[in-house]
């Protein structure tokens, strides 16, 4: 490797830990927000919060000697030694007036109470979690500071339950502490905290950033203004972004290299080598994955979902299709602001030729107007004036009818790959895979992969699951029999057996307890072959001359 390639390799991996740095620094301020919020009974926003950062208290928290309150503190003091003065926090803002330093801070927080009113109900106790966090805060607060940063004060020992009721918002002689001496007059509901120990491997997977969407943080919705209309609509599109891992690696897509170099060069590259694809190689806005049904479209998704690390955006026509007069275009133009403004973003739209048949077909009196606009909104929204050559937005759509697509489509999907049967080869990996050695004795891959031409991967794997069914189908039938035997033996009618069955519900038998399933034989496979079936796979080359006149792979 030439040193300019080792050059860029390094300078590709130290920006995209500097990202790493700045959206953990990010996860950070929102983690010890929300704690502070938790601790002082503001349960309706934390739970806000978590639903618009996708970040939850359960699997990420605040370090035993780490609270917001302390960090306050901290720098206070340290701008009171460096600069002789106590540092500005906070603002005055006149009611009704905004002074236009800062727009997004139009929609102001709620205002305190007046003086004079009185809460609706008195103050609850904090949390038995929050008063020891603020205990800690005070012995760092009256360490030396030189000394501050090196020790740290163990954890403290849970309170037994008889002093949680004898403990009150007050110190130990009677006066306020100085965390509670101002409270604002806003009052929150106490809580316990959920905490408990933790997984140190689980931790330490989180700490380092190896789940994209554990330590995904999600921003706010944009602010579209007064207009509650476009906030309702994009509320609606922020459910279909995925926020769980599919778990699908590259490496779990047997075959389909070509796809997955195709799918890598246009979403992964871009984002580790951004000097590269300028100008002329700007990276592909759109790919069509087309093929016959169950040969992995949707797994190739998956896969970028999993692997690419982007806001992932997965579209079903139910989304963006309304009832309501002039909804579709808006939730069209929605999705594309959303995904703009949560870029690098990946947009999924599986089954595309139910949202973009080819307009005017049969002579254009079949299609409803509504449809129309719909679909002139998605061309416009990705190839259009107002479109920006820098946005970080890949389409991704997969449909098993390309040739119903409409033209002015097709040329926006830069590329159209077709995603094919899988060859004999691949089909032998998908059997060796779904049934390896040790699960399947004596089983004969080559073999199975020739009687299995045409099929497609859906069809191999119910397949392979209808032959691994069989040694546990002769596992229940032994069980029965023992059962009944038992049962025949002791002299019992069915009724009693039946009742002792319920009120033993849960108490399995020992015997039963340390059964196991045998292992699938080649017969097995063959009883499989007999009763499964691919599924029907029409114009297998109607694909291929497709793929020869408009594909572009």
């Amino acid at each position: 490797m030439s040193m300019a390639m080792m050059r860029a390799k390094v300078d590709a991996e130290s920006r995209q830990g500097e990202e790493k740095k700045q959206v953990e620094k990010k996860r950070n301020v929102i983690v010890l927000c929300m704690r502070f919020f938790q601790d002082h009974g503001y349960i309706n926003s934390v739970q806000q919060i978590q639903n618009e950062t996708n970040i939850n208290l359960d699997r990420i928290d605040a370090a035993d000697n780490v609270d917001l309150h302390s960090i306050i503190t901290e720098y206070e003091d340290f701008y009171e030694m460096r600069f002789g003065r106590k540092p500005k926090l906070t603002r005055k803002v006149a009611s009704g007036k905004d002074d236009g330093k800062d727009g997004d801070r139009k929609l102001s927080l709620p205002k305190l109470p007046p003086e004079g009113t009185c809460n609706p109900s008195p103050p609850l106790p904090p949390s038995d979690d929050g008063s020891r966090r603020r205990e800690r805060s005070q012995r760092a607060k009256s360490q030396d500071p030189a000394t501050r940063g090196r020790e740290r004060p163990p954890p403290a020992p849970s309170s037994a339950p008889s002093e949680l009721g004898d403990r009150s918002a007050g110190g130990a002689d009677g006066k306020p502490q100085s965390v509670e001496a101002f409270d604002g007059g806003l009052v929150g509901q106490s809580v316990g905290s959920k905490g408990g120990k933790k997984d140190p491997v689980k931790g330490a997977a989180e700490e380092a950033g190896e789940d994209h969407y554990e330590n995904q943080v999600m921003r706010a919705l944009p602010n579209y203004g007064a207009d509650k209309e476009f906030r309702e609509l994009a509320t609606v599109i922020s459910r279909d972004i995925l926020s769980k891992n599919p778990g699908i690696p590259w490496d779990s897509v047997i075959g389909l290299n070509h796809a997955k170099y195709l799918l890598k060069e246009a979403v992964v590259m871009p984002l580790r080598y951004p000097q590269f694809f300028t100008g002329l190689l700007a990276p592909w806005k759109g790919v069509l994955l087309f093929g016959p049904p169950g040969t992995g479209k949707t797994l190739l998704a998956k896969a970028v979902a999993t692997e690419c690390e982007t806001t992932f955006f997965n579209i079903s026509a139910s989304t963006v299709v309304s009832k309501w007069r002039g909804d579709s275009e808006k939730l069209i133009r929605v999705l594309f602001d959303l995904a703009r403004h949560h870029q690098p973003s990946t947009i999924f739209i599986d089954e595309l030729d139910a949202l973009m048949s080819s307009r005017g077909g049969d002579g254009g009196g079949g299609e409803h107007e509504g449809s129309r606009r719909m679909k002139t909104e998605l061309l416009i929204q990705m190839d259009g004036m107002m479109r920006d050559t820098k946005d970080q937005v890949f389409l991704l759509a997969a449909s098993n009818l390309p040739w119903d697509l409409d033209s002015a489509m097709l040329r926006r999907l830069e590329k159209r790959v077709l995603v094919n049967l899988p060859n004999a080869e691949a089909r032998e990996a998908m059997i060796s895979a779904s049934l390896p050695d040790g699960f399947a004795e004596k089983l004969d891959y080559a073999k199975l992969a020739s009687l299995t031409e045409e099929w497609s991967g859906s069809d191999i794997r119910l397949l392979c699951k209808e032959a691994a069914m069989h040694p546990l189908r002769r596992l229940m039938a032994e069980i029965e029999a023992a059962e009944v035997s038992a049962a025949q033996a002791d002299g019992k009618t069915n009724r009693k057996r039946a009742a002792e069955k319920a009120q033993e519900k849960e108490k399995p038998l020992a015997s039963v307890q340390n059964l196991k399933v045998g292992a699938v034989l080649e017969s097995d496979v063959e009883r499989a072959l007999q009763t499964v079936h691919r599924a029907p796979a029409a114009h297998l080359d109607r694909y291929c001359e497709w793929q020869q006149q408009f594909g572009a792979a």
